[in-house]
């Protein structure tokens, strides 16, 4: 091969070493502000309503100061499929 032909071949192989950097670092940031505990003055009581969709469920949790990011916790719960699995009813978050 000349060296006319590797600079694409090298540039293409350097874009896609920081495409695959920066999902590696945007997954760790979804992970660690997903997994990380919100500390919060007292326990807080959050009511889910029956038929409360994910994107109602998570804005309600943002408002109650139980999720510090929502937006990574919708991604979390896009990526993972769990979105489908959240239930109504009254939940106790200690402080």
């Amino acid at each position: 091969m000349t060296s006319s032909r590797r600079r694409p071949l090298r540039r293409l192989a350097g874009l896609l070493f920081i495409v695959i950097l920066a999902g590696g670092a945007f997954a760790l940031w979804v992970r660690r502000t997903v997994t990380v505990p919100v500390e919060h003055d007292s326990d807080q009581i959050v009511t889910i309503d029956q038929g409360a969709g994910t994107q109602s469920i998570v804005d309600r949790l943002s408002e109650a100061g139980i999720v510090s990011h929502p937006l990574s916790l919708k991604i979390y719960l896009r990526i993972t499929g769990k979105g489908g699995n959240l239930k109504a009813g009254d939940y106790k978050f200690p402080s």
